[in-house]
């Protein structure tokens, strides 16, 4: 008898073993509940914040196009606060998320810089999508928005434009570039 108590305890054991291996495997739900499809995302490379006329703000993102479908997407909202501009730009596109893990460049107008920026680098330091060592740009004499929404053609994103700048050993005008770490 206990022979065959030990024979069904491993058997037990082992069936519990394979239970679990089949449960804690795989990347569709279970375990690992963060997989995200790129059909299902607009990859964000430049996030820009304005002021807005009314005293709000203005924001405004430039999505990678994707190879699979070749969409990318410049959009621009408002909002009375940081928090109602980032909702009004997710509300653009209730099928695709803003995924800001692949962002590259935060601009920000001349007019924000100077008043505004306490909101913005609150939520690059909160989000665990966004990364420290994005770079910083301010758009002296002009806006993020005209940047990111009026740069180039649907065919041509304004991370190309920023890629550029920094590719540039000589900076003019003695500027400097700033990632958001050094900030």
């Amino acid at each position: 008898k206990p022979i065959e108590n030990r024979i069904t305890m491993k058997k037990l054991a082992l069936a519990l073993l394979a239970a679990s291996c089949l449960l804690l495997s795989g990347c569709s739900g279970g375990i690992y509940s963060n997989y995200r499809a790129t059909e299902h995302l607009l990859l964000v490379q430049a996030l820009g914040a304005d002021s807005s006329d009314d005293g709000g703000v203005c924001l405004s993102v430039s999505c990678r196009k994707l190879p699979s479908d070749n969409s990318g997407a410049k959009i621009s909202r408002s909002g009375e606060s940081f928090t109602r501009a980032l909702s009004s730009l997710q509300d653009f596109s209730a099928d695709r998320q803003l995924y800001y893990s692949h962002g590259e460049y935060v601009l920000m107008g001349e007019d924000y810089a100077r008043n505004s920026t306490e909101n913005l680098f609150d939520f690059i330091a909160r989000d665990n999508q966004l990364r420290l060592g994005i770079y910083l740009f301010v758009v002296k004499g002009g806006s993020a928005r005209e940047l990111i929404c009026g740069v180039g053609e649907d065919s041509y994103e304004v991370s190309k434009t920023l890629s550029s700048i920094l590719r540039d050993p000589q900076p003019q005008g003695g500027s400097h570039v700033f990632t958001v770490r050094e900030t």
